[in-house]
């Protein structure tokens, strides 16, 4: 069983950037996905920037974090906005292309030293002395740890919700991730959901 200095669980934004940070603090680090060839996926509207959103991506990319790179490699359109107000209004934003970022998202992981991408659900971590000692995979791997990191987004006990319709999944078409939300519930850790 191989030891990993950190565990990353769950790879959209937070989860590639956790995990890109840790390896290149050179700790051996893991990023655990449900299915690799989903890394840096963008469910929703694939905007980088904007008012809100540009702020962020600024502070990742002074951190020497990879958003901002990730997003000039795979854009498709970038417009300025808030142009009838004064420049500190000013803000850009980039539609990317969706297929174009996750690519260059596992393209970059690939290639980062001290950093294995393994593909499996995360079903329980396990605490020894109030400290992270483990990993545990739904596929039956077990993972040595001193740390993980729970970038999991939307798959936590997820729904979908769809006017009246409710079922399980991370997103549409993936499952949700009841194991962890169930070891997390086990270790004290309040959870609730926002809709």
């Amino acid at each position: 069983m191989k030891h990993y200095d950190v565990v990353v669980i769950g790879a959209g934004h937070a989860g590639c950037e956790a995990a890109y940070a840790a390896a290149k603090l050179g700790v051996s680090a893991a990023l655990v996905t449900i299915n690799l060839s989903e890394i840096g996926k963008m469910p929703c509207n694939p905007a980088i920037g904007g008012p809100g959103k540009s702020q962020i991506v600024r502070e990742i990319d002074a951190l020497g974090g990879m958003m901002g790179r990730i997003t000039d490699q795979s854009t498709l359109n970038i417009r300025l906005l808030n142009t009838s107000k004064g420049r500190a209004m000013q803000v850009r934003r980039a539609q990317a292309d969706r297929d174009a970022y996750k690519l260059h998202w596992k393209v970059t992981l690939e290639h980062t030293d001290n950093l294995d991408l393994i593909e499996g659900m995360v079903k329980e971590i396990e605490v020894r002395d109030h400290r992270v000692a483990r990993v545990r995979l739904r596929e039956g791997l077990e993972i040595r740890t001193s740390a993980a990191i729970i970038a999991s987004g939307t798959f936590l006990n997820g729904e979908v919700l769809i006017g009246n319709l409710a079922y399980p999944a991370g997103r549409t078409g993936e499952p949700p991730s009841i194991g962890l939300a169930r070891c997390l519930r086990d270790l004290g850790l309040r959870m609730s959901r926002l809709k």
